[in-house]
């Protein structure tokens, strides 16, 4: 009801992001800058959305123009650090995040991002498994494991082994496959592409091979292409 007041605006803003109606968002944020073009902290605040949409492009011109203002500003840092780590410049990112940190080491947000870059250049193992029964009947314990190491965007390279065990009429028999791929993630046009072939020993003793092919491609927030093709073992029926 008050559309000339600046802090009702900004919070209805910030609600209808939070609510994901962004396109809602967007136009209030918008609005509010024209009505009020000095106020750099709204501005910022602004940039903060557009990074979680992924617009990056609106988001450094938003960013670059409170350099001006106030180049020392930790919140001012570390959104161009997690700018960098959404785009996976981790080297770029770590940087600006240590040096918020030398400046104030108690920066939650920067501690915060400081362990997702970790975790994300860190290498990974995973071990799955569990117990399953069919009515075919089959009962099954399938064993996967994964490991992998992030290096550039273009560079995540995993390798994955897998040993099942099956039980069927007092017969106990097992396969196994071992396959390695690699994820790429082009971030300036939303694309990851997730690759990984291998060779398949079946449980009655024939060889083969597996492989998938995986294309994800994000348009909007929340809009998402995902295209799949693959050649797996089905271990479902006898």
């Amino acid at each position: 009801n008050h559309p000339g007041n600046l802090n009702a605006k900004w919070i209805y803003a910030q609600t209808a992001f939070w609510t994901n109606n962004w396109k809602l968002s967007k136009q209030l944020y918008e609005e509010a800058i024209r009505q009020f073009p000095n106020n750099y902290y709204l501005k910022l605040d602004y940039a903060k959305k557009l990074l979680e949409a992924g617009d990056y492009k609106q988001a450094k011109d938003l960013l670059d123009a409170y350099w001006v203002y106030d180049s020392t500003s930790n919140d001012l840092l570390t959104a161009y650090a997690r700018m960098d780590f959404y785009q996976l410049r981790l080297k770029e990112s770590k940087k600006i995040v240590d040096w918020v940190l030398q400046k104030d080491k108690n920066n939650t947000e920067a501690q915060e991002l400081k362990r997702d870059i970790l975790n994300t250049e860190a290498p990974w193992l995973s071990v799955n498994t569990g117990f399953q029964i069919d009515d075919q009947p089959l009962k099954s314990i399938p064993t996967v494991i994964e490991a992998g190491k992030f290096f550039t965007p273009l560079a995540a390279a995993y390798i994955s082994v897998s040993a099942p065990v099956f039980f069927n009429d007092g017969k106990v028999q097992t396969s196994q496959w071992i396959s390695a791929g690699n994820k790429f993630q082009f971030t300036k046009i939303a694309l990851r592409v997730n690759i990984n072939a291998g060779y398949l020993r079946c449980a009655d003793g024939e060889n083969s091979w597996i492989g998938m092919v995986e294309v994800q491609k994000t348009f909007v927030r929340h809009l998402v292409l995902n295209m799949l093709a693959s050649h797996q073992p089905y271990y479902y029926t006898l």
